[in-house]
């Protein structure tokens, strides 16, 4: 598994924007084990933890239209290995 943080500079109408967008285009989330997005807005930060890193990439492809599309600049991640994830 890998976690990956993303410290954007996106409002949270434009996170909100960008969900809308994943959800009605019907992107492929698989390998998605956890999303959460935090912060204040003009700096939410997103947290998620994917199965692997390439299924996080596949994902990531689709994703670079999407901000294209909404006028947005992509976002650099950053990939690690989760060590341990524990879930109720």
């Amino acid at each position: 598994m890998v976690g990956i943080y993303m410290a954007t500079k996106l409002s949270v109408e434009q996170y909100k924007a960008v969900s809308a967008k994943i959800m009605e285009s019907g992107l492929d989330t698989t390998g998605l084990v956890m999303h959460s997005a935090f912060g204040e807005s003009g700096s939410v930060a997103l947290f998620d933890v994917w199965e692997s890193k390439e299924a996080f990439e596949s994902f990531a492809q689709l994703l670079g239209p999407i901000f294209a599309g909404l006028g947005l600049e992509p976002v650099s991640p950053d990939v690690v290995e989760m060590i341990e994830y524990i879930a109720p």
